[in-house]
């Protein structure tokens, strides 16, 4: 292909999503580079095919190096995004969020118009299969499956977690994506089907969407920056086969997440002219906004031993099973802020569902941080900083949310089933439970023998591992956990969003327009979660196919 009409970066949630809707027209060159491997029909690895995230530990389709510092002023731990075809969905756990009708209104409030609820539902239901659930809310033929557990498949757990909830004052619902904001307890939706995850490269990158002649795909290959003519993007430089060239297109279009695509703007001359003259880079457009602005979710994990007749079955691999939206009613904070997920496996292994994860997690945070290049290695992974809990109401809501999953967890419906209950550390369980190599091997026996010990070894041997204050007195009343430990147990999540943000032209922090054009800059898009105005209160791999299926629309219909 001499020169793309379209030139993709990025083949993730959002990018195989652009390079499969626009090839549609057999007139338009389509090509899409990816800088990881790709996962063809019929040779997707196994640990990536499979439902429970197994692919999440695998460290080959990640970005190498790539760190993030969660709360301000604690060490940068490692930071996981998809560095592979399907990106983010390729890795983690499929759940089939849309967020709330009120996320979207505040994009458009924000100055996004044309994104709000009554924009977007009809490109959610454009997107999806719900096998499950039907009617005007939701889609019937799109290219995403959708499929919740059914109750009669429960695990004990996670019907005790529901008593429990009901108990409390919370209802169940059967369908969250329907746009009810009340808070309520629901099945978790997944993005499968027949024991398969269903990844954006699944589902959008399927044999006849291959097989068309305009489209091509290039795996492993590395953008390095884009090429200009004038203030007009004409191509890309990348690194392929360690060489070098550059590849021409009419339009580029950036699909390369919250994470890399404002390093790539960076390191191509867009962005705040100041920093990047600091970094020797000559700005082509000062943009304030690229790289700022930058939001995650926060979750703490709650670990439960479980007892065998209350245990997930072996057959059933998801990773996850319901979900307890509730309300922190802070000030100035939107209903449903607060999440609860009952996760009944936590590994492949032996131990796998011995032990259960209680997560409470922020999913409407007000705290801000940032992506920056790194000075003296400009082609690098960025710095990234989620100054996570850096708003005080960020904080006490951390705070309410992990005091009410503590309060849960003593309701006597799960005392009887889960034993231990504790506060982990703010490593990733998944993480750590599903290592490769022999450390990978040795842990889960060494857990598993912990767990099948009598229950006054296995409260000694937690409490030592972790430290007393982590574990869950479920006799004493009250609020059991400080702000402290939970400012030492709090984590960022993989749903990075906003970098990019999409806005009002006379917005000073606005880096796209709500057709998703650069501003200052002709033939050039920003297409994936980095412009969200605001990170909606949901896992974020269905927003952005969302947003990517409207944004298609967009570039057909106004140019750039």
């Amino acid at each position: 292909m001499n020169e793309a009409d379209y030139l993709i970066v990025g083949g993730g949630s959002a990018g195989a999503v652009v390079a499969s809707r626009l090839s549609e027209n057999p007139s338009c060159r389509v090509l899409l580079i990816e800088a990881g491997q790709d996962t063809p029909p019929g040779a997707t690895p196994a640990d990536i095919a499979d439902t429970f995230p197994s692919s999440y530990a695998n460290a080959g389709y990640s970005w190498n190096g790539l760190t993030a510092e969660g709360v301000a002023g604690a060490p940068p731990r490692p930071f996981i995004q998809g560095r592979v075809m399907g990106g983010g969905s390729s890795l983690m756990g499929m759940w089939a969020l849309r967020g709330l009708p009120g996320d979207y209104d505040a994009w458009a409030a924000a100055g996004a118009s044309g994104w709000a609820w009554d924009d977007v539902l009809p490109y959610f239901c454009r997107l999806e299969r719900d096998l499950d659930q039907a009617g005007n809310a939701h889609g019937a033929d799109g290219p995403v499956p959708i499929r919740r557990i059914p109750r009669d498949r429960w695990p004990g757990l996670a019907s005790a977690v529901e008593r429990a909830a009901a108990a409390n004052g919370y209802a169940s619902r059967a369908d969250i994506n329907a746009g009810d904001e009340d808070d309520s307890f629901f099945p978790i939706p997944f993005s499968q089907i027949d024991g398969v995850r269903a990844s954006s490269a699944f589902c959008y990158l399927t044999d006849a969407v291959r097989q068309r002649p305009n489209l091509t795909i290039l795996p492993h290959t590395r953008v390095l920056h884009i090429v200009f003519e004038g203030t007009r993007a004409c191509g890309v430089k990348v690194e392929r086969d360690e060489r070098q060239e550059v590849l021409k297109a009419r339009q580029v279009i950036v699909c390369a997440g919250a994470i890399h695509s404002p390093a790539l703007l960076m390191r191509s001359g867009i962005g705040p002219a100041a920093d990047l003259q600091t970094l020797g880079i000559a700005p082509l457009v000062d943009l304030a906004g690229v790289g700022k602005n930058l939001q995650n979710h926060a979750f703490i994990h709650f670990g439960v031993t479980v007892a065998r007749e209350a245990r997930q079955t072996e057959d059933l691999r998801n990773y996850g099973i319901a979900v307890l939206r509730f309300s922190s009613g802070h000030p100035d904070c939107p209903p449903g802020d607060l999440l609860m997920s009952v996760i009944g496996r936590v590994s492949t292994s032996l131990i796998g569902t011995r032990a259960s994860l209680m997560t409470a997690k922020l999913y409407a945070p007000k705290s801000r941080g940032f992506v920056k290049l790194k000075a003296g290695d400009l082609a690098g992974v960025p710095a990234v900083n989620f100054n996570l809990l850096g708003d005080e109401a960020d904080a006490a809501r951390m705070l309410l949310a992990a005091n009410t999953v503590g309060r849960i967890l003593c309701d006597p419906q799960l005392v009887a089933v889960c034993p231990e209950a504790f506060m982990l550390p703010a490593e990733p369980p998944l993480q750590m439970l599903n290592r490769p190599g022999r450390l990978g091997t040795l842990l889960p026996y060494l857990a598993t023998g912990v767990l099948e010990a009598p229950s006054i070894i296995r409260r000694r041997v937690i409490s030592q591992m972790i430290g007393a204050e982590r574990m869950l007195d479920r006799n004493k009343a009250g609020e059991p956990f400080s702000l402290d430990l939970v400012r030492r147990s709090v984590a960022p999540m993989f749903h990075p969003a906003g970098t990019c943000a999409m806005g009002a032209n006379d917005d000073p922090m606005a880096v796209v327009d709500p057709a998703c054009r650069v501003r200052g800059i002709q033939g050039l898009r920003v297409i994936d979660a980095s412009i969200m105005p605001i990170v909606p209160r949901a896992n974020t791999n269905i927003p952005t196919i969302m947003l990517a299926e409207r944004a298609i629309d967009l570039v057909r219909a106004v140019p750039a």
